[in-house]
This record gives C-alpha cells, structure tokens and sequence, in this order.
C-alpha cells in the first residue's frame, strides 16, 4: 500500500466561510447554500468530504517578517554569505511565522506531529555579504489536507532582493510516519488569513 493511499479516504474538513475552496484542474466555489452546518444558528464553516485530499487546496496571504544578520562563519572566500545556508534561513522564516501565528514547532512535535520538507527551490538574485542585515518575508500560501506550502523574499538593509524561495512542507505523524491531515488548531488559526 502506498503511503499516500490514504489521501483517498474520506474525511471531515472544517474551513471558515470565507475561505474559497480550489481544485487542480479546474476552479470551482464550493456550493456554500448546501454545505452550511446549522445555518439557522448562523455557524460559519462549512463540512464537506473530501475523498481525493491530494487535488484540493485552500489559498492563504499570511504573511510575517522576520531578520537576522549575516555572521562571518556564514561567508565563502568571496566574502559571500554561502548558498547553502539559505536553507537555514528560510528554516528560521518558517519557525517564526508558526510562532507569531501561535503555533510554535516544539509544540507540534510535542503532539507528535513532523513538518519534513517535501520540496524546495530557490532563486538567487544578489549575494548577502558578511554583516549584512537580512529581512525574511515568509507568506503561507496553500494549504491541502497534508502539506503547507510557504514562499519567502529575503532582502538586505538597502530593499534589495536576495533570493526569492518556495518550500512545500508535510504534516506528518510521528508514530508511523505517515503523512496526516493538518492539525484543526492551526486550521483554526490560518482561517482569517484565506483569500
């Protein structure tokens, strides 16, 4: 059995009312008039099933900035802050969008829930120079039932732009590692960020 199988199965999704639900091949609103739970006690999600997890996503524009200063140990011998250290970067980018969300990553590991990266690009702009001031604009941008995806802006003192960089993340359960559906705290904490 494949360990996405089972992306096929049916669960129960909440998403607040004015979040638009997407499909990967074509664009459809969901039908808001059936899918109202309580409509008479004005509840303002909707709960539908979902039996492929993998095509739908939701789109979000949430966005936090964070900064950190490019130490000595981070430079090549072109006095060139290392390529591969803007993995780290983005890493402290994500960690502290989470956190000022209100969801740290230590408090997911503690219910035993793994945010691996799934993929990773990055497009490189201008070099960062050791000292330089660096501005990390993280934005998580989708969301499926198992992945978050986050695209980043890093930019020095002057506005220049770094690097742009795109990661898709995988909730995935400890115990078995597997991938899981998104924690419904942290749900519950993006839904006044969805377009």
């Amino acid at each position: 059995m494949s360990k996405f199988s089972f992306l096929k199965t049916q669960v129960q999704f909440k998403i607040s009312l004015k979040t638009r639900i997407y499909f990967e091949n074509q664009i459809k609103s969901c039908d808001i008039n059936k899918n109202i739970k309580n409509k008479s006690r004005g509840a303002s999600s909707l709960d539908f099933s979902i039996f492929e997890m993998n095509t739908i996503f939701v789109e979000y524009q949430y966005k936090f900035s964070t900064q950190l200063r490019v130490r000595y140990g981070e430079t090549d011998q072109m006095g060139y802050c290392y390529y591969g250290n803007y993995a780290e970067f983005l890493e402290v980018g994500r960690v502290e969008a989470l956190r000022a969300l209100g969801l740290s990553y230590r408090s997911l590991e503690e219910k035993n829930i793994m945010l691996p990266v799934a993929e990773f690009t990055i497009k490189y702009h201008a070099p960062a120079q050791y000292d330089d001031l660096l501005t990390i604009a993280t934005t998580i941008t989708k969301i499926t039932a198992a992945r978050i995806l986050f695209d980043y802006t890093i930019t020095n003192e002057s506005g220049s732009t770094i690097c742009t960089a795109h990661t898709t993340l995988v909730f995935v359960d400890k115990a078995n590692k597997k991938p899981m559906q998104a924690p419904e705290e942290f749900l519950r904490l993006i839904a006044p960020y969805a377009k």
